[in-house]
């Protein structure tokens, strides 16, 4: 039985170092990054990539002028690899980077065009969400239309994610190891029990939820929350989310 499918390949460095000699990261390159964290950890390397900062484009999620913005530097460059470090806005922006031709955003995200792959994509993600280094959707607000659309195709999956740790997250872990005074290794255990006394977690029968109503409720989150359970590493059925709701009745 497919529990999964894993398209981009997942790699590890501990050090941004590291990654730079190992992709020679060079003038064919395209970095779109956040600011603090190129600043912090890839500055000082002096590479010759063509670099742009996230914040150049706009605050926030995704916007069709904002993608249309870094469709334009891009397509002045005659970069053939794109980086991406950042969170999700940074990846899903990086991501309509490896399509052909000279569409606009509303022309993508709307399949107004053909939709082919013509450039390769690294994603360095730098936030722990929903996942975008390993997914195929990338979502925008259109301002004219005061609507978010998306675009879910496998032509715009990364072709590699890479993990690069140097310091972020052992940072964080061990910031938070002092806060709740615990071993770094064992501070999302305590943070754990310290939510379950701020939020406690009840059966779904004490919110409200009638047995007989599990499966109708599967099946219309199966309907309509499609672009969630798309960036899922492991993608449910209603028949599985039944029986997970089924248990926590």
């Amino acid at each position: 039985m497919k529990l999964f499918w894993q398209k981009a390949e997942v790699q590890k460095f501990e050090h941004a170092k590291d990654f730079a000699e190992e992709y020679n990261i060079g003038k064919k390159d395209f970095i779109l990054a956040s600011k603090s964290t190129y600043e912090a950890y890839f500055a000082a390397l002096g590479l010759e990539a063509h670099v742009e900062y996230k914040s150049k484009y706009g605050k926030g999620e995704p916007t069709d002028e904002m993608i249309d913005a870094l469709l334009a530097d891009f397509r002045k460059t005659d970069c053939d690899r794109i980086i991406a470090i950042g969170g999700g806005a940074v990846i899903d922006m990086a991501k309509i980077l490896v399509l052909a031709g000279d569409y606009s955003a509303e022309e993508i995200f709307g399949r107004k065009v053909p939709l082919k792959r013509a450039k390769t994509l690294i994603a360095v993600p730098t936030t722990c969400g929903a996942g975008s280094e390993v997914s195929n959707v990338s979502i925008a607000e259109f301002t004219k239309l005061h609507t978010k659309m998306g675009l879910a195709v496998d032509e715009i999956y990364a072709d590699r994610a890479v993990l690069i740790p140097d310091g972020r997250i052992k940072e964080l872990n061990s910031f938070l190891s002092n806060v709740l005074e615990c071993d770094a290794d064992l501070v999302y255990v305590e943070i754990g029990k310290l939510l379950d006394q701020i939020i406690a977690r009840k059966p779904l029968h004490e919110y409200g939820m009638k047995e007989e109503e599990i499966e109708s409720f599967a099946k219309t989150v199966e309907e309509t929350q499609q672009r969630l359970l798309n960036q899922s590493y492991v993608k449910l059925t209603w028949q599985q989310m039944a029986e997970i709701y089924k248990e926590l009745y």
